[in-house]
């Protein structure tokens, strides 16, 4: 966390905005497919290529959030044989 001295204010400040609304930016959620080749091979068709989506920052740290949120919450709405 080499940087969090710098960053964790800002991004503390940024998430605290978002609970309260309940509304994410819209271009936090935004994403950019891109692809890379799968391997070194001749990359001559779409079989040859692999999408990954980049993603904003902030946008991942708000899931992880509410991912570890509703951790705690889930067991107790949904059934365990489900």
């Amino acid at each position: 966390m080499h940087y969090w001295d710098f960053l964790g204010p800002l991004l503390t400040r940024a998430v605290n905005l978002i609970f309260p609304s309940g509304i994410m930016p819209a271009d936090w959620t935004e994403g950019i497919i891109y692809m890379i080749p799968k391997s070194d091979a001749q990359c001559d068709g779409v079989s040859k290529w692999r999408p990954i989506t980049l993603l904003n920052v902030v946008c991942k740290i708000v899931e992880k959030i509410i991912a570890i949120r509703l951790r705690h919450v889930l067991s107790s709405i949904i059934h365990d044989t489900i």
